[in-house]
């Protein structure tokens, strides 16, 4: 009884020197935004979509996170009052606890260097610390993902339905989560859970919501994948290649080269890249330079990742641990319609956290293993 005390007591001072340690640089990193911005975007932070949020195109059931509307219409967040304090803490302290899961995965499954390592970098990700101060509708994914990987590393059947539920009320909120909400379900068949008849109605309404989100954005959806945005568009890179091929090979090459290149806009670009190319009016680039060295940097930074989760998954490989690649399916709408980092944003303490996760057999941890309902 004593020697559990003890167990008890260790677990929560390592969660909470290990919280400090994120809070501590979440805060430094934050300042740091504020200070150097500007060099970077000319516009401080922004947020153009809030004022279609807040109209009444916006608030049709059919239009785009038509919950996210009625949400930052109901609270009163619009362009002109993003940069109030009070809904500045309040979204600062909405991401903490959207990335609160991963803090607490860390204290159970990775050593102390590796722990603290990998909190310095959720809490200074600059992206990351950017978005904790506004509150878009992109960081609603962020819970979902979030409560995905809790899953996946402590699986029962209570932390299954705490999914269901995060990711169906998260989809109200952001439909780029569509089609991981799908896939999440995929899980009943292929893990073992003891479901209650409270657990199964839960799962029947999920279920019944997302489809009512499917259907009431068959619409946006389609427009999406086909709308002409920006200048990496599909049809735009089609008739580039036409300059020099027919247009049906054209046509043949842009199916292949453009998911290509959407992912790399995903993986570094920031929205107004896509929209602009790399030439940046000033109005948004404070300096050219800055901005595309940042968009380098990101690229590699966030490719690296993806490529050392990709080895991890070789390196462990089972049917079953692909399902670690379920919360990238948010990505498949974006290889064809609009791509650029704010995408990417929902996974970005995913991939970081993976890079710290040893090889089962270098650790007693049973990753990705049922373990007993409880």
């Amino acid at each position: 009884m004593y020697l559990q005390k003890n167990k008890k007591l260790s677990s929560l001072r390592i969660f909470l020197n290990t919280f400090y340690v994120f809070i501590f640089f979440r805060i430094l990193a934050s300042f740091a935004i504020y200070l150097f911005l500007k060099d970077y975007d000319s516009r401080f932070f922004s947020f153009t979509d809030l004022d279609f949020y807040n109209s009444a195109e916006g608030l049709n059931i059919f239009s785009p996170n038509y919950f996210y509307s009625k949400l930052v219409s109901t609270i009163g967040y619009s362009a002109n009052t993003m940069h109030d304090n009070i809904f500045i803490f309040f979204s600062s302290i909405v991401s903490i606890i959207f990335v609160f899961p991963y803090v607490l995965i860390s204290t159970k499954v990775l050593n102390k260097k590796s722990r603290y390592l990998f909190n310095i970098l959720l809490a200074s990700h600059p992206y990351l610390v950017l978005y904790s101060l506004k509150l878009d509708s992109s960081i609603f994914p962020l819970l979902a993902i979030s409560i995905f990987n809790l899953y996946l590393f402590f699986k029962n059947t209570r932390n299954y339905i705490f999914l269901i539920i995060t990711s169906t009320l998260c989809l109200f909120l952001r439909n780029s989560l569509l089609p991981f909400s799908m896939l999440i379900y995929i899980l009943l068949f292929f893990e073992k859970n003891n479901f209650t008849k409270i657990h199964k109605y839960l799962i029947f309404g999920s279920m019944i919501c997302t489809t009512f989100i499917l259907v009431s954005q068959i619409g946006y959806g389609i427009e999406y994948v086909n709308q002409n945005f920006g200048c990496f568009s599909f049809e735009n890179i089609s008739e580039f290649f036409n300059q020099y091929f027919g247009i049906n090979f054209s046509k043949f090459i842009s199916l292949i080269t453009t998911p290509l290149i959407h992912l790399g806009l995903n993986l570094g670009a920031r929205e107004a890249i896509s929209l602009y190319c790399f030439n940046l009016p000033v109005e948004i680039a404070s300096s050219s330079f800055v901005n595309l060295f940042s968009t380098l940097g990101f690229f590699l930074f966030h490719t690296f990742l993806l490529i050392k989760l990709i080895f991890w998954i070789k390196m462990n490989f089972s049917l079953k641990n692909l399902i670690i690649l379920i919360p990238f399916s948010i990505l498949l709408p974006t290889l064809y319609g609009a791509a650029h980092m704010r995408y990417l944003l929902p996974l970005i303490p995913m991939l970081l956290l993976w890079q710290f996760i040893p090889k089962r057999e270098e650790t007693n941890f049973s990753y990705l293993k049922s373990q007993k309902n409880t």
